[in-house]
């Protein structure tokens, strides 16, 4: 079983903790370069800070503020020239922007940044057309491109649970405005 499928099963059994020991574990095996783990780690630990934000003890959320500070300032370190990695930031950041000192703009450019890197990319013609210049109709275009292009969509759904919250969201903003 990938870790992508094993991750999945843990969070749809609310065991966020063996989410990021698996993420960890996997992040520490020998040459691993794997954006999508870092991507996912973020995501559980800002999941976990916003999920469980009225049940946690202080030291619990600084725990968990702590490290969504540093896995951040990781991946924009080390992927701040790769589209997917600025792209899947901005979306978890987007969870809570003020934990990582960081305000809607900031957000939005990230989107635009994902886009300009690879405009060919209907994932991130789509963030910056729906974040960057708040475009609502275009945005809903591309996204029904990229529900009826299979292989994009496969991808979006090879990024784990990240990329499933991406979905829903997608799905939801669509619905919504329908």
């Amino acid at each position: 079983m990938s870790w992508r499928e094993e991750l999945r099963i843990y969070f749809e059994k609310e065991d966020y903790e063996q989410c990021t020991s698996l993420l960890k574990k996997e992040l520490a095996k020998p040459f691993c370069d794997d954006e999508d783990l870092s991507l996912n780690l973020m995501y559980v630990y800002m999941y976990m800070f916003m999920l469980k934000k009225e049940s946690n003890t202080e030291s619990q959320m600084t725990f968990l503020s702590k490290n969504v500070q540093i896995i951040y300032k990781y991946i924009i370190k080390k992927y701040k020239k790769n589209a997917k990695a600025i792209f899947y930031t901005a979306y978890t950041a987007s969870i809570a922007e003020w934990l990582l000192k960081l305000d809607i703009e900031d957000l939005n450019e990230m989107h635009h940044k994902a886009w300009i890197l690879e405009p060919s990319n209907k994932l991130y013609e789509y963030g910056y057309y729906l974040y960057y210049l708040n475009n609502h109709q275009k945005a809903n275009t591309i996204f029904e491109e990229i529900r009826n292009d299979e292989t994009c969509w496969q991808k979006i759904k090879m990024m784990s649970i990240l990329g499933d919250s991406f979905i829903g969201a997608m799905e939801f903003f669509y619905n919504r405005k329908n």
